[in-house]
């Protein structure tokens, strides 16, 4: 008998783990617990995806007079080789009410990275805390004070807050009451150390990410499987196109373009970009479609084959020295000193030279086809992060430097 193979565990992302913290410093509050001790209990927090992942929450402290909470959350990573697994996430809530001010202040304490490189979603000089994490905040605070009885809470007029970020409530929910809000993460900046973090220019501590707000293993196998089984059932439905994205996003901004085409036509291939054109080549598909955003066509551009960050090197300033040799010095060495595909991208934007944008994409289409020479027709839309298009390119086989 053919063994099984044991299922990876998922887990829940650092971003879960800060929500879970804050939810559950406010239930503490508001459910009678007091002084100091450590108890544990479950708490609910909503996911982006739109359902609730229970998360073991300690509470350490409670001031009901002072509506003060601590928290503390251990981060579980599931069977995902991520080294923020097991790492403490602590919680310092404070309930209280502020006229014409009314949500939530964030301080990023002790091990929490500030963004110190433009190319990131976060801006400059703020903590490395994503926007998605960010909206999970707001919308689990809101529910929650909006289900709990309407308890007597300080007023924090001249209160000295020394927040790095705040979130405004929606204009349904400003009767609540306000937080301060002080994260903390023990050892977040050694662990920071053994990411990426130091090269985006992210300093003293880890991010708070995520986009689920959970983590799902790392398995190639399991992936490529997925992936082949979607391309089958597109086959099967009698699609001969077929568009790769590489998430949810360009995928969405795909569809708006390509209505004319059935929902089973879109697979979503992460970073697995030899891999899925081989096998649209290999199932008989007569059209391939490339979703991309610009750091995943840079990275095809690259030549890599696998583009996910661990394996592959953003390497642009060699790009620049083999494909864009004939460019102005200074924009050259622009584009060198550029932190993040984002950032390059941010650059050519602001000096008008969507040429060379272009030329990147060039240069990946003409790498996908490497990997296709029999497919007919190959198309690639180039999105930008906010949807719009950058550019569509058609069957490129021959592409001069510029």
């Amino acid at each position: 008998m053919k063994s099984r193979k044991k299922e990876l565990r998922k887990g829940f992302s650092s971003g879960t783990a800060v929500v879970a913290g804050v939810v559950g410093a406010i239930r503490s509050l508001y459910s009678g617990f007091s002084g100091t001790g450590k108890r544990e209990f479950w708490c609910a927090v909503k996911l982006p995806v739109g359902f609730y992942l229970p998360v073991s929450v300690a509470v350490l402290h409670v001031d009901n007079r002072r509506m003060i909470a601590i928290t503390e959350v251990k981060k579980d990573g599931g069977d995902d080789p991520d080294v923020t697994h097991g790492a403490i996430f602590r919680a310092e809530v404070r309930l209280f009410r502020l006229e014409g001010r009314n949500g939530i202040f964030v301080k990023a304490g002790k091990g929490i990275g500030f963004v110190t490189r433009e190319g990131l979603p976060v801006r400059v000089g703020e903590p490395a805390i994503n926007p998605v994490p960010r909206k999970m905040l707001k919308e689990n605070v809101e529910y929650v004070l909006s289900h709990w009885p309407n308890f007597s809470v300080p007023s924090g007029n001249g209160l000295n807050t020394g927040a790095d970020i705040f979130l405004s409530y929606d204009k349904s929910f400003h009767s609540l009451p306000s937080l301060f809000v002080d994260i903390t993460v023990p050892r977040g900046e050694s662990l920071a150390q053994k990411t990426l973090n130091p090269k985006l220019g992210i300093v003293g501590g880890i991010s708070i990410l995520g986009t689920t707000g959970i983590v799902t293993p790392f398995s190639h196998e399991a992936f490529q499987e997925t992936i082949v089984a979607a391309m089958k059932f597109a086959r099967k439905h009698g699609c001969t196109s077929v568009v790769l994205s590489t998430g949810g996003k360009s995928e969405k901004y795909a569809k708006r373009l390509l209505s004319n085409l059935p929902d089973e036509a879109f697979v979503q291939i992460a970073d697995f970009f030899e891999f899925s054109v081989v096998k649209a080549y290999e199932l008989g598909f007569s059209e391939l479609i490339h979703a991309l955003f610009f750091g995943k066509t840079l990275k095809m551009a690259l030549g890599y084959k696998y583009t996910h960050a661990h394996s592959s090197n953003l390497d642009i300033e060699g790009f620049v020295k083999k494909h864009l040799f004939n460019i102005p010095k200074q924009l050259a060495e622009e584009i060198k000193q550029a932190n993040t595909a984002r950032h390059m991208l941010d650059i050519l934007k602001r000096r008008n030279r969507l040429d060379i944008v272009r030329r990147i994409a060039e240069i990946a289409i003409k790498k996908s086809r490497e990997f296709l020479p029999g497919i007919n027709r190959i198309r690639l839309f180039l999105f930008d992060y906010d949807g719009s298009l950058l550019c569509s390119l058609e069957n490129m086989n021959d592409v001069h430097p510029l």
